[in-house]
């Protein structure tokens, strides 16, 4: 757990510089809490993810990909990075909504890691998040309890601007890639910029990782990954006056798949996906938002996936 505590630590010790800096920068304290509620925030988040974490990590026997153990799920790691990222986030988006997209990258980073490193599946590391994202935000929940917001919401409407988002997905296969052997649930991270031309179209870019389990015969065999670049249309639907807006796009593009060597399947793909979701507006430059969608990737015999995304979003 040393390595844990190390991540969650470090980042969250950036919180204050962050805060601190951004005073500074922007000249407005008032978008600054007290130090009290920050560590009442962060400590409450640290607690809760101890007790989850590790009475899961104790209670689920499943073996790593590579071996080494027999506590698997959830992933400690990742669930350490989302808890500081989300810690991190909840004090600092109002500020600036890059310190969110920073965070969120860094946790979607050890995440892949350690799927890449064989010492997770994808869906331990997919708890985990779901572990932190949960710890941060009863964090935050206690700390509201305690300690009023030294600010409030700023207003905030769905307007449509030039955005950055960083998705995390979970895919959910729908068939097998090659005969005799079956796949589990996957993971992509990936950074999507949109470009509005008009009200309601635009452009979107998106670059990903992504990552699949090979199992031969019900066992493990390896982890088949792919790095892609896609491009294609966004439509955007705002709902009322309000925050919230409905998003969807329809993407298509190369992928450039390695590992499990043992399989056959092509090294350069085509795929293409089709998403739609919702889009919170936090404030006139940060959002999240959550995606259902389609894809589909013709590694050799083609496979078809649904995906469930969720993103933090910087408006330019």
């Amino acid at each position: 757990m040393n390595s844990g505590k190390a991540i969650i630590i470090s980042l969250i010790a950036t919180l204050f510089t962050f805060n601190t800096i951004s005073a500074q920068e922007m000249g407005d304290t008032t978008k600054v809490r007290t130090w009290q509620p920050v560590v009442a925030d962060a400590g409450t988040a640290v607690v809760t993810n101890i007790v989850l974490t590790e009475i899961m990590k104790h209670s689920i026997h499943e073996m790593r990909p590579d071996r080494s153990g027999h506590n698997s799920w959830p992933s400690r790691h990742t669930s350490w990075a989302f808890t500081a990222a989300t810690v991190v986030a909840n004090e600092t988006y109002r500020i600036s909504p890059w310190y969110t997209l920073g965070m969120h990258t860094i946790a979607d980073g050890i995440a892949m890691q350690r799927i890449l490193s064989k010492k997770h599946y994808p869906k331990d590391v997919l708890g985990g998040a779901a572990i932190g994202i949960l710890s941060g935000e009863v964090g935050r929940f206690v700390s509201r309890i305690f300690y009023a917001d030294s600010y409030s919401l700023d207003p905030a409407y769905a307007d449509w601007l030039p955005s950055l988002d960083v998705t995390t997905a979970a895919i959910f296969p729908l068939g097998k890639i090659t005969e005799g052997t079956s796949t589990a649930t996957g993971i992509e991270s990936a950074l999507r910029l949109t470009v509005p031309f008009c009200d309601r179209w635009g452009i979107a870019l998106q670059g990903g990782l992504r990552s699949l389990p090979i199992f031969e015969e019900k066992k493990f065999a390896d982890m088949l990954s792919a790095v892609s670049l896609t491009a294609g249309a966004s439509y955007w639907l705002p709902l009322s006056s309000s925050r919230w807006a409905c998003q969807a796009s329809a993407l298509a593009g190369v992928a450039r798949n390695f590992g499990a060597h043992q399989i056959s399947y092509s090294k350069l793909s085509f795929t293409a996906d089709i998403k739609i979701g919702a889009v919170c507006q936090l404030t006139s430059r940060f959002a999240v938002g959550t995606d259902f969608g389609y894809s589909y990737t013709n590694y050799k015999a083609g496979l078809s996936v649904l995906t469930l995304s969720a993103y933090t979003r910087a408006n330019f």
